[in-house]
């Protein structure tokens, strides 16, 4: 796996056939929307790969300045069992539940959350009556 530093505000995906996925193509819309001066790349890692993987990408991540964050999917509960102590906050659900789906930074924090359970919930109060 090559981690190239970034050359722009950049938000990662990091999944295992990212390129196949429609996030990249529906994240530059919701950028250009949203007003969001970022770029999208994925980072594929094979399921269940190895703790050292999933810390080098968290540390490229934290100590690069240009890299604002990423959606984590498939490995969601893998990264956060390998990486936990690595992260300044991690929200409530990240701690109550073991896993990441979003990795940010606000005021040099490195912060990990857990968003399913909130999307989750708002989609079953959308669609349930």
């Amino acid at each position: 796996m090559q981690l190239t530093k970034a050359e722009q505000p950049t938000m990662y995906f990091i999944g295992v056939t990212t390129t196949k996925s429609s996030i990249m193509k529906v994240f530059p819309e919701w950028a250009k929307v949203l007003g969001i001066d970022a770029v999208i790349k994925g980072i594929d890692i094979a399921i269940h790969e190895k703790p050292e993987v999933y810390r080098e990408v968290v540390g490229f991540i934290k100590n690069d300045p240009l890299s604002l964050g990423a959606l984590v999917t498939t490995h969601k509960i893998d990264l956060y069992n390998a990486a936990k102590d690595m992260f300044e906050y991690l929200d409530p659900f990240a701690q109550a539940f073991g896993e990441l789906s979003s990795i940010s930074k606000l005021d040099g924090q490195l912060r990990g959350h857990a968003k399913d359970p909130i999307t989750s919930g708002l989609a079953m109060e959308a669609f349930i009556p």
